[in-house]
């Protein structure tokens, strides 16, 4: 911080500085702190923070999802003794203002479709308020760090505090902690999902390369995806070209080790396309017990000699859940934009990937805002808000884009705006980190933007 009494030194010695010297300075070698201006660092809400904003002016919200009918149902605690009425026009108001207008516009996103279509909006009455379950949520942090918990979540679809399980050896431990942390039982489901593995093939060398396509690292047999072509601008204000994939993607997870990446594979002297330049090394987080915070399983390398990564593949085919995709490519998709909390902001959304290790496949969106337990070269670490969703996800798929796929006046019919990267799975979903979370952990929202 620039105080008075360090401005006036720096006055005083530049003003002996130029008593000295008779001849002109050199202006490139006078750097002072002055000169560098004041940034205040605005970091992204994650998307229970934008569902606790819309509670403060909306008392009893609980929460936005998509039903099967793609009507978009939010969900309210009422007062059972009073017989008024919710008023529609008000809860639309109040949601507006943090998630836009837009939002009661339901757009299906397969990559078959791209046209909006209007939905009905549900009012629907549940036991407990988005703040209630945040205070669940909070008190139960503390069993993260239970040996076989795999995430934690605030379930807005089922109304209650969802707690996922490599098995049911654990749920009795668990629920004997309720009665002293003062959570009511009914307020919290566990249910086993299995163990979260990383999942490290659209597998030709392609020039210039393109998001969705198989790379690995030097002296490994690792196999990932590239997530999507970016700008990065480290602190000191430079600017480097190149991609974004998942940080276990490289030879320490959640560590800059600069290892080199190649597409599709390792071969000496050749197919390199860059090496890791920034991977966040996060501080211990006291509020979480001690653990390493991270909010995205992500990285970013610079490019190589070989040209820069330009949109999208596009695959010839999208399966459904349970199902492998095509790995064809037939051609390149642009990317309109990185997306915001807002565009998956609600359970129930359509959302694709596109991987190296099963292609091309559609699914919707399961849970929001989840903290799982993950691991890393040292320490324990927690995810914070990782979105889970049902499509197919397999070996090689890490790094893969989240995308939703839509139109523009004035774009290509199928545009492309990326809203994630995928890292690993249980048996039951696939875990992915918002842009959001790769922003906030690269510390600026300028820090990574869009290459195009």
């Amino acid at each position: 911080m620039i105080t008075f009494r360090t401005t006036i030194g720096i006055l005083v010695t530049l003003f002996l500085v130029a008593s000295c010297n008779t001849s002109a300075p050199n202006q490139e070698t006078i750097e002072t702190q002055a000169n560098v201006p004041s940034v205040v660092v605005k970091q992204p809400e994650t998307l229970d923070d934008m569902f606790i904003r819309v509670s403060k002016n909306l008392p009893g919200f609980a929460g936005l999802h998509y039903d099967e009918s793609n009507n978009l149902v939010v969900s309210m605690k009422t007062d059972p003794n009073s017989r008024a009425a919710i008023n529609k026009n008000m809860v639309e108001e109040q949601i507006s203002a943090v998630f836009g207008q837009e939002l009661f516009m339901s757009t299906s996103s397969y990559q078959a479709k791209a046209s909006s279509v209007a939905t009905e909006l549900i009012i629907r009455p549940v036991e407990f308020s988005m703040i209630e379950l945040a205070d669940i949520f909070k008190k139960l942090r503390t069993v993260m760090f239970l040996e076989s918990v795999t995430f934690i979540d605030i379930d807005e679809k089922i109304n209650k505090v969802y707690i996922g399980v490599e098995n049911n050896k654990i749920v009795t431990t668990i629920r004997n902690q309720f009665d002293s942390l003062g959570v009511p039982p009914e307020s919290v489901v566990i249910e086993k999902v299995g163990e979260v593995s990383d999942k490290a093939a659209l597998t030709d060398k392609i020039e210039p390369p393109l998001g969705g396509l198989k790379i690995t690292r030097k002296f490994g047999t690792y196999i990932c995806t590239i997530s999507f072509p970016a700008k990065f601008t480290d602190f000191g204000g430079r600017t480097y070209d190149g991609f974004i994939t998942a940080s276990h993607c490289t030879t320490r997870k959640f560590a800059s080790d600069f290892v080199a990446i190649y597409q599709p594979v390792y071969v000496s002297g050749t197919n390199a396309i860059g090496e890791e330049h920034y991977d966040p090394n996060p501080p211990v987080d006291n509020l979480f017990g001690g653990a390493y915070i991270r909010y995205s399983d992500s990285a970013f390398i610079r490019s190589g000699t070989l040209p820069k990564v330009n949109g999208m593949a596009q695959v010839t085919s999208y399966a459904d859940p349970g199902y492998r995709g095509s790995i064809i490519i037939r051609g390149r998709a642009p990317i309109d934009k990185l997306g915001s909390n807002n565009d998956i902001s609600i359970i129930g959304t359509t959302l694709s990937k596109v991987g190296a290790g099963t292609g091309g496949t559609n699914g919707k969106l399961k849970r929001t805002c989840v903290d799982v337990k993950t691991t890393a070269y040292v320490g324990t670490w927690t995810l914070r808000c990782q979105f889970t969703a049902n499509y197919t996800f397999g070996y090689g798929d890490s790094g893969s884009p989240v995308i939703r796929y839509g139109s523009r006046p004035g774009q290509p019919f199928f545009t492309v705006n990326v809203v994630g990267i995928n890292w690993g799975s249980t048996s039951t979903e696939v875990f992915f980190s918002p842009i959001s979370g790769i922003i906030r952990d690269f510390g600026r929202s300028d820090s990574i933007v869009l290459l195009k």
